[in-house]
């Protein structure tokens, strides 16, 4: 990622922090400023309103998710079904050090779920993220399946949906409950259903 101005990567920071634990309405852009330690002029320097800080933040999180994927992951395999397993690895790696912190949420996620009413602009902006994530992992499955598995009947486009709704639906169940176990319980039961579809090396 580019590097950012000192006082717009502390007000993006602060404002991950309030609404993973708060929630978009409930963070005000004043607790954002407080948090951060700026002024309410700064923010309206890097950010037109709100909003604008969210949708900023929307790409921040996502940038700073994929980041983290890719530096755990390392280099990625050639062979796709080997970046299948390493992608799962890397993402049971990070729900486990996310538990260890805390349950584990997705800011795109809690967004999703509280705009999407209202804010069909934010929602537009987190169904993009999700989608590119779900394209990416399909066609991960689907270049897996065809070297490895082309007679096996499953649907790469629907498992790669169903990735994401499990880790959703978990991280949503998981807060509720304050156990993080589902969601790491349920990313080994994909694994399994996987592995019996396509047998990794």
């Amino acid at each position: 990622m580019p590097e950012l101005p000192e006082k717009k990567q502390r007000l993006l920071d602060a404002g991950v922090e309030l609404m993973l634990a708060k929630g978009y309405n409930a963070t005000a852009v004043d607790e954002v400023c407080s948090c951060a330690g700026v002024t309410k002029g700064s923010f309206f320097y890097y950010f037109k309103s709100k909003e604008d800080l969210a949708s900023q933040l929307i790409g921040h999180y996502d940038a700073m998710r994929k980041g983290r994927l890719a530096e755990i992951m390392g280099v990625p395999p050639e062979d796709p079904r080997d970046r299948v397993y390493v992608f799962l690895d890397a993402a049971q790696e990070m729900v486990a050090c996310a538990a260890a912190d805390g349950c584990p949420c997705c800011l795109v996620g809690t967004l999703a779920q509280e705009i999407h009413v209202d804010r069909p602009e934010l929602r537009d902006e987190c169904c993009s993220r999700f989608e590119a994530e779900i394209e990416r992992f399909a066609g991960d499955l689907a270049a897996a399946k065809a070297a490895h598995a082309p007679k096996a009947s499953f649907d790469p486009k629907g498992w790669a949906d169903l990735f994401l709704a499990l880790i959703q639906g978990s991280m949503l169940i998981g807060k509720a409950r304050q156990d993080s176990s589902i969601v790491i319980n349920n990313l080994a039961h994909f694994r399994a259903q996987l592995e019996a579809v396509l047998p990794p090396a």
